[in-house]
């Protein structure tokens, strides 16, 4: 339903680019394997007057942070709820698929949908991802029509295709925090593999892989619904409309409003660009109201624009997110 889920257990990982660690962070998850350590109910919590489901990607997920934007906005509005249900490397297929496989079967309780996007996200198909490698991390994409969503393991582990995240001993990672580089010691994962062997171990790999446990969320499966393509539009292919029409029409059934915000990329900033046109386009089909949120880093200079994000790694870092948080904060008061 969600491509993958995080676990309780918490898992540190850090970026080191050109001799340089850029971040550190802990990946967590809550009780519905979303990344963070606070769980969230069906029911809308006491004393809560505005309750917002936010779908996103890694600057929303945010592990390599201290501090999320969502939970930023949350303390600058009392009485709000920002449950955030971001998935690093995602995007329309997996929210699509979270909404109408979890989040509306089991009646979450919500005031309103948040959908805060790259335009990126919009061309990205069902994502899965596998972290229980002793290796390294993998992850896949599958396609935008859902027939073709994994029902189980074995089915999504054809498609598990790239590794990320080299996997180090706890020796390892803060070794390589102290000099500043990757340091894997003998590791197999430094070996590489010639393509033939890569796919060879793609398919030998479920012989050592654990079998999946049988936990509650699974317990509730819920079979994706199945989609006819819908008429291609400047930006769109079928499957992808066929998507954003149903979230319209599941939102408007439920009386759920949208907002739809533009996450603004570093080089989007720096060039001068204006690269809302799609986000534009995906609020307007769903029905959501837009916000452009590279509104409160536009008037920056270059230097200033660099401040807010890592030097080498696309992410904005936590002055970049907590500028975006007050600006959304203001606008959503």
């Amino acid at each position: 339903i969600r491509g993958y889920s995080i676990t309780k257990e918490p898992t540190r990982f850090a970026r080191v680019t050109k001799g340089v660690v850029e971040y550190v962070g802990t990946l967590r998850g809550n009780g519905q394997g979303f990344q963070g350590d606070k769980d969230f109910s069906v029911a809308r919590p006491p004393g809560i007057k505005s309750r917002n489901l936010v779908f996103g990607d890694s600057f929303t997920s945010a592990a390599f942070l201290p501090v999320r934007w969502t939970a930023r906005v949350e303390a600058q509005l009392p009485g709000s709820e920002f449950v955030n249900c971001a998935i690093d490397g995602a995007g329309l297929a997996n929210w699509w698929s979270v909404l109408t496989r979890m989040i509306l079967p089991r009646k979450y309780e919500f005031d309103r949908v948040v959908f805060a996007l790259i335009p990126q996200d919009l061309d990205r198909p069902f994502m899965l991802a596998d972290h229980r490698s002793p290796i390294f991390n993998l992850i896949g994409y599958v396609d935008f029509d859902p027939a073709r969503f994994p029902t189980d393991v074995e089915h999504a582990s054809l498609y598990l295709s790239t590794a990320t995240f080299n996997k180090v001993k706890s020796s390892e990672f803060d070794q390589s925090l102290k000099e500043g580089r990757l340091c894997m010691g003998e590791n197999p994962h430094q070996v590489v593999r010639p393509w033939l062997a890569w796919q060879v171990w793609r398919y030998a790999k479920r012989a050592w892989q654990p079998a999946a446990t049988v936990t509650d969320i699974q317990s509730e499966f819920v079979p994706a619904p199945s989609l006819a393509p819908a008429k291609a539009d400047r930006y769109f292919s079928g499957y992808k409309m066929a998507m954003m029409v149903d979230i319209h029409d599941r939102l408007a059934a439920n009386h759920l409003p949208a907002i739809v915000i533009h996450i603004p990329g570093r080089d989007e900033l720096l060039s001068g660009r204006d690269d809302t046109a799609r986000s534009r386009d995906f609020a307007r089909i769903i029905g959501a109201t837009f916000i452009d949120g590279g509104q409160p880093f536009r008037s920056l200079s270059a230097d200033e624009v660099r401040a807010c994000y890592f030097p080498h790694d696309g992410h904005w870092n936590q002055a970049g997110s907590d500028r975006f948080a007050k600006f959304v904060a203001e606008r959503l008061k």
